[in-house]
This record gives structure tokens, sequence and C-alpha cells, in this order.
């Protein structure tokens, strides 16, 4: 007696022999788009083709990482993601992987080292992202400078003066110049909007780390930014050169110099930018500002800002120093900290404005606002109490030390001999006295 069961046999039989033909099937259309780096999708009709945005380098002809991507750029009409991970590292560049392209991409670099030994050119509209800084966990992508020529950068930002470029970041990675005194890492002259750097670190470099702006004072780099979660160290130039007006800032910042004591960790020369979350040790300056040819910097914001001594770096001389070579106006200093590692010597001065000829030596700094020239003189506001400046109060303080053209309003005052206090000058100390108002 013959059973029903026996009937499903060639049924299942047809499944898995066309499950197998449709895998043979798909993945030999995925290895002949693999040979031109195109990765195999399936269109909405569930067919397998190749991808026309999304290219592995590692597909591509090319002896080293640079060669791989440039192939994989080379000729397209549209921004593509070019994905880098799969090549193998260390590798040594000899060419600008962005050599000839001019159409922005998305490039993702692998992880491990990459000495490149002509700098990077990239067009506007291009990212390029490694697997993150190296450190505990991981290896992480570590651009090192080879034979770049002196006086250049290992990545330059597009554009002119006439024409600048845009939306260009390099983040998720590290960058060092050890080997090569003569380079900075990044410059961005001319590329404006959506054109940063974030999640960098960046390792003995002797030129300035990172420039923004061509000359002082100008807004060639403006809108860029912001430039994020950067780490400095050993480094024997300044950190960063903010020349360029009107940028979206920098925010979270590490800035060591090398043992030589270098100048300044950030000298700022443009206006309208803003510098926060940022810590400086090893510089006789954390931030010097208006110090360059050309340079009368306005508008400026430098808020949580603190620098530390220790004997490793040597004497650091000031967390904020605002130089006398330019005028420097409008400046707004908030939360400056000023501190020494226990037995390493004093700590820095919190503020050194030359303008002024004002030395602040207290550890913390609330507030310090620089105005604008007038009479011989600038305006000011500060909650230091050693410096002239105005506070407010509900008792009457006659006879407590001060600094000597300080004000003091008395918010409870009951007559007008009590409401307005100055400071002037008094033995042993300097001491507050009532105004006469008619």
């Amino acid at each position: 007696m013959r059973t029903e069961s026996s009937r499903t046999v060639p049924t299942n039989l047809a499944v898995l022999v066309s499950t197998a033909l449709l895998a043979c099937l798909f993945a030999s259309a995925a290895s002949a788009w693999a040979q031109t780096g195109e990765n195999a999708v399936l269109n909405s009709a569930g067919s397998p083709v190749g991808s026309t945005s999304f290219f592995d380098a590692n597909e591509f002809t090319g002896a080293d990482v640079c060669t791989k991507i440039n192939a994989a750029l080379t000729g397209r009409s549209s921004t593509i993601v070019v994905d880098a991970r799969g090549v193998l590292t260390p590798s040594t560049c000899n060419m600008d992987p962005f050599l000839g392209i001019s159409k922005g991409s998305v490039v993702l670099l692998p992880a491990g080292t990459i000495t490149i030994n002509n700098n990077w050119n990239p067009p506007s509209q291009t990212r390029i992202i490694g697997v993150g800084v190296p450190g505990t966990g991981g290896v992480g992508t570590t651009l090192v400078a080879g034979a770049i020529p002196s006086g250049m950068a290992m990545i330059q930002f597009p554009g002119i003066s006439t024409n600048v470029g845009f939306g260009v970041s390099v983040e998720d990675l590290a960058m060092s110049g050890v080997g090569n005194n003569g380079v900075s890492a990044i410059i961005n002259n001319f590329s404006q909007e959506q054109s940063y750097v974030k999640h960098v670190n960046f390792i003995s470099f002797n030129k300035p780390v990172l420039i923004i702006g061509q000359s002082a004072g100008t807004g060639g780099a403006a809108n860029s930014g912001p430039y994020e979660n950067l780490y400095i160290r050993s480094a024997t130039g300044p950190c960063v050169v903010l020349n360029s007006n009107k940028t979206r800032g920098i925010h979270g910042m590490t800035c060591t110099g090398g043992t030589s004591l270098p100048a300044a960790g950030v000298l700022l020369d443009g206006s309208n930018n803003m510098i926060e979350d940022v810590h400086f040790e090893g510089f006789k300056d954390g931030i010097l500002i208006g110090s360059q040819t050309g340079s009368q910097p306005f508008g400026d914001v430098i808020s949580v800002v603190n620098g530390l001594t220790t004997n490793l770096n040597g004497q650091m001389t000031n967390v904020i120093h605002i130089s006398n070579a330019n005028a420097v106006q409008d400046l707004t200093l908030t939360g400056i900290q000023a501190s020494a590692n226990p037995g390493q010597g004093p700590a820095p001065a919190s503020i050194q404005d030359d303008l002024t000829s004002t030395t602040l030596s207290d550890a913390t700094v609330g507030l310090y606002v620089l105005g604008e020239p007038n009479n011989g003189g600038y305006s000011r506001l500060t909650t230091s109490p050693n410096v002239p400046s105005w506070s407010a109060g509900s008792t009457t303080i006659v006879g407590s030390a001060c600094a000597v053209g300080s004000l003091y309003s008395n918010t409870a005052a009951t007559s007008a001999s009590t409401t307005l206090y100055v400071c002037v000058p008094g033995t042993p100390h300097p001491t507050w006295v009532a105004l006469t108002i008619p």
C-alpha cells in the first residue's frame, strides 16, 4: 500500500534545489560585482545587483590604501562611500588618495598605521573617518607624517579666497608628526559651512597642529566647525592658530606642550569665536590673544579654561594672556582656573591683561570682561576682588579692604550717604568710604 507522505519528497527537493540555485546565482553575481568593488545588494524585485553608492576599496587595484581609495573614487559622477576598512595595515602611501578627484565622498579608513608621503587634498563634501583613536580596547586609525615637504599640512582643506570649500571633515582617528618636524596636521584656510574636526588625537607636532583661517582677522574659514573633542600632546608649537572670524568655535580640547615650554597653546587672533572646555599644560601661555600682525579681535568668548603647572613640562606663566600688540575689544572670559600639582612649582596667573597692566593670580576667576578703550583706559567688569570693579550688596562695608578705584552699591541703603562707596588709598590698606551724594 502506498502512502501519501512519499509525495512530499519531490516538493522538498525542489525547494532545496531552487534555494541552492538562487544562492549560487547571488554568489556568482556578488563575485562579479566584487571585482569592481561594488557591494552586492538586492533590488526591489529581490534580485542581486551591484550597489552604485557603496564600494569596497580592497577590491580595487593598488599597492596601498591610498591608491585603492583613489581607484575607487576615480570616474564617479555622484557622492559615494568608499570602505577601506578591509585594507591591510601598516600601509605606506606615496600618493594623495584624492588626486584628480573633484567629487566629494565618504572615506572609511582601516585600523592601524598609515604613513603618508604626500599631503591629502580632499575636495568639498568629503568626510574622512577612521575607526577611532588608538587606546585601550582597540588599535584605532593613525595617520603618520612621512616625507611631506616642510611647511605643508598632512590634510589641507579645500578652497581659495574667491571660491571657498565646504562640507569637509576629519574624525575618529589619530595624526602623528613623529619623524617630520616641518608639517602641521590640518590647515583650513577657506573651507566654511559643515567643515569640522572631531574626535581626533594629535601627537608630537613641531609646527602649529591645527590652523583655522589663512591670516589674522579674516573670514576665510568663517562658519566652519565646531572643532571638538581634540587631544593634543607633546606639541612644540601652538596646538591651534585661530585666525578666522566667526567660526563655530573650539569645544573640548586638551593641549599639552613638550619639554621645551612653547610660547602659547592657542593663538587667538580672529573675532566672534568661542573657546570652551579646554585644559592646558606645558605652555608659557594657555591662550594668547591679539598678538599677531593684523590682529584686532573683538567679541570672543572664552569659557571654562584651566591651566596646570607640572615639573614635566615646566612653569606655565599665564592661563589667559591678552596682548597689547593690537587692539582687543569686547572680550568675555568666564570660569578661568589656574593650578599646580603639589610640590611642582607655583600656579600660573589666571589672567594677564597687558592692555590694562593687570595680573590676576586668583586661583579662579568667575568673570572678566574687557570692553572698549575709554579716555586712555578700558571699560572692564570682573568678579575678582583684586582689581577695580563694581559690586553690590545689602550692607555697608566702610573700612573693609578693597582694590583702589572699586565701586560698591548698597542695595539696602536708607539714605543718600550710605548708597554708594568707593575704594580709596589708606593705611595699612585701601578702604571703602561713602560718597556724599547731594
